[in-house]
């Protein structure tokens, strides 16, 4: 039988007081009269609202602040959390919310509002923008982030009365994006209930099992339990060490691994938190424990002398006793309560600011989430606060994610560093702009204006900062040079019908034109370039040119058509886009693998530049003819002595030798040769002795004659 009204009311007034006792407790005497008025209008603008349990809604709000209370987080984050859902779920507003509370805080109430989806189809990018959102609010105050974490425990603390396909959905996202960022954010206490929240409605029959194994041992274990911890604590204080230890019994995130699942058979490992006065009795309290215990070898970790990124500190070790596994942490009171809070703790006790690690995470998303083709998710998920700690030469500190190389350094310094990256120093010796850092490196960068950033780079670097740079370099130099060559379209097209294109596109009917359009000049080059825009079509649809010269000129063009051998070319038309080997704005066809010196044509792509396919490519046929463009290589820059080729072939008896005949037919000499197979496939590398671009494709269209070549390769 449900609960009455009064009993509701009754609950209310209980949480109310028992948030106040909590703020009070951490904040002495300070006057609570803010947050009660915040508690008394989210109570009337939730008022005849229930959750999917049955109980009234303003028990969500109560709880979520309560959260932010026991954090010991301030008095605006307790009025945000109490209002966190009115905007999205009431008829309050921002501004009637900064008129009641500040300015303050209604752009955190707004910050916290979920984008409303009105179609399936728009709900992965409301989504999206949601996160953006929140993390951009967070980038200058961390505060509407902590509230955003509390709110989802809440949420996944509350979820059994959810639909399954929900709870799944829910569970999964918290899985792969909160519980990644509180470990970040070293919220180990939060990201550990994160963990077992999300396993038990994702591994629901997995989770039982090894909640009942948990539940046995610890029955098997109680008197092993005490045992152990009276002997810990009388050898302590034969050293004169006094020591506090506080139990843990694992939890069901313990038996989670990010790339195997979960782990139901592995040990159940007790996990012993050694509370030491002063951090010199730490190492001797290690030795203490290595004498009761039998340590496992190489399982040392001295985290103290090298905290962890996020500030996570203690001197971690593994032992045996009774044939039972055993986790064992030393640290000072204070390291233990950064252990468990993370951030918050550094928020706390630095009144209100952050340390540089976390510092710099905040501006880190920030700067990222300025790109808006940045996926937030995959950003969140990068986790990893081991990684590796390097040095420039002045010795200022750089925490850089695992495996990462000299260039992610160079980009974490500054992104104009990265772009032009030749080369690094790395302990006074220089290296690769690629080479694999270890903490402890010192590094200087060489820098070259000559160096750009390639696409090969993003194969290699695992920094988020690195990435999403090169990416942003790449698509400004795309979008570049798809205005140049739209540019060129526009004003050829122009030049066709008699009329001066810096006239034109100068004067002011134009500039009519463009701002009807809803378009600034470069922007409709780029368009133009991207073949989003034809020229033609946009040059009659705003009688830029008379009608009856268009008409003129059209019949004149059908008169003077020349038959073409590949009738799907028969469009093309336009500027001649020249290019060169390693322009940003080319990309090679798979399908006819063009090289240097081919006769080739264009396929534009909005956002990827043009795809250069050989002239005879069938597959031509099948394209959109207003996305095809004429190109040519630029063959100043071609100055040959060798060639480097890759054949892809099918493995076929004889083709070795065909492929050996066709080279030798023209002369050519093979100055390098390497073959393998792997299954009915064989791969070819030869070097060509050439003098010309011409003796080169003689022998590439021989070689190309035989049926048992699937594609060739230039390597540069």
């Amino acid at each position: 039988m449900g609960r009455t009204l009064a009993e509701y009311k009754a609950e209310i007034a209980e949480r109310r007081a028992e948030i106040l006792t909590i703020f009070r407790t951490h904040y002495g005497n300070q006057d609570t009269s803010r947050i009660e008025k915040a508690m008394d209008y989210a109570e009337l603008l939730h008022r005849g609202q229930l959750r999917r349990s049955g109980v009234p809604y303003i028990f969500h709000p109560l709880a979520v602040t309560r959260l932010v209370a026991e954090a010991q987080l301030d008095e605006n984050c307790l009025i945000a959390a109490l209002l966190h859902d009115t905007i999205e779920d009431t008829v309050a507003s921002k501004q009637v919310i900064a008129d009641k509370f500040g300015p303050y805080i209604s752009d955190i109430v707004h910050a916290l509002t979920k984008i409303r989806s009105y179609s399936s189809e728009r709900a992965e990018e409301d989504k999206r923008q949601t996160y953006q959102r929140i993390l951009k609010a967070a980038s200058k105050d961390v505060r509407p982030l902590l509230i955003k974490i509390f709110d989802r425990l809440n949420n996944m603390r509350d979820m059994t009365h959810m639909p399954e396909g929900h709870r799944q959905r829910i569970s999964r996202e918290t899985l792969d994006v909160y519980v990644p960022l509180t470990r970040r954010l070293g919220m180990r206490r939060v990201e550990r209930d994160l963990t077992s929240l999300s396993l038990r409605f994702l591994f629901a029959e997995a989770y039982e099992r090894i909640e009942q194994r948990i539940e046995k041992e610890v029955k098997e274990r109680e008197d092993e339990l005490y045992e152990s911890v009276d002997t810990i604590t009388r050898l302590c204080q034969e050293q004169g060490i006094d020591v506090e230890i506080v139990t843990a019994w694992p939890t069901v995130a313990d038996f989670y691994d990010t790339e195997l699942g979960m782990q139901p058979h592995a040990d159940v490992v007790i996990h012993y938190n050694l509370i030491i006065n002063n951090i010199l009795n730490i190492y001797t309290a290690l030795g203490v424990l290595h004498s009761a215990f039998t340590p496992v070898p190489k399982q040392v970790r001295d985290m103290i002398a090298s905290p962890m990124a996020n500030g996570y500190r203690a001197l971690e070790t593994r032992a045996v006793n009774g044939g039972r596994m055993y986790r064992l942490s030393v640290m000072t009171a204070e390291m233990y309560d950064v252990n468990d809070h993370g951030i918050i703790h550094n928020w706390r006790v630095n009144q209100n600011r952050l340390s540089g690690y976390y510092t710099g995470y905040m501006n880190l998303l920030g700067e990222i989430l300025e790109d808006e083709n940045v996926r937030v998710d995959e950003v969140l998920q990068q986790s990893d606060v081991e990684g590796v700690a390097v040095f420039s030469p002045q010795k200022d500190l750089y925490m850089l994610p695992k495996g990462a190389i000299a260039l992610d350094f160079a980009y974490a310094v500054h992104r104009e560093v990265g772009a032009h990256a030749k080369a690094a120093i790395v302990n006074g010796v220089e290296r690769s702009i690629l080479q694999r850092l270890r903490s402890g490196d010192v590094i200087r960068v060489v820098t070259d204006e000559q160096v750009v950033p390639d696409e090969s780079w993003l194969e290699h670097v695992a920094s988020s900062k690195a990435r999403s740079s090169i990416k942003n370099w790449l698509r400004r130099q795309l979008d570049q040079r798809a205005m140049e060559l739209g540019r060129d379209m526009f004003s050829e097209e122009l030049v066709k019908y008699g009329f001066d294109p810096k006239i034109v596109v100068e004067g002011h009917d134009f500039s009519r034109v463009l701002k009807n359009s809803g378009l600034k000049l470069n922007e409709l080059y780029r368009r133009v370039g991207y073949r989003q825009i034809l020229a033609a079509d946009f040059i009659a649809e705003h009688d830029i040119v008379p009608k009856k010269r268009i008409a003129s000129q059209t019949n004149a063009e059908r008169a003077s058509i020349k038959e073409k051998i590949f009738s799907s070319l028969r469009s093309v038309k336009g500027p001649t886009l020249k290019f060169s080997k390693n322009d940003v704005f080319i990309k090679y066809a798979h399908c006819c693998t063009p090289i240097f010196g081919d006769k080739v044509v264009g396929v534009v792509s909005a956002g990827k530049g043009v795809t250069v396919h050989r002239y005879s490519c069938p597959n031509l046929k099948n394209l959109d003819k207003g996305r095809l463009v004429e190109v040519e290589w630029d063959s100043a820059e071609e100055n040959l002595t060798s060639a480097l080729l890759n054949l892809h072939i099918k493995d076929k008896r004889g083709v070795m030798a065909k492929i050996l005949l066709a080279v030798n037919k023209y002369g050519i000499n093979l100055s390098e040769f390497n073959a393998y197979t792997v299954g009915h496939e064989a791969f070819m590398k030869l070097r060509l002795d050439v003098s010309n671009q011409r003796e080169l494709l003689r022998v590439v269209n021989e070689i190309r004659k035989i049926e048992a070549v699937d594609a060739i390769t230039r390597e540069e």
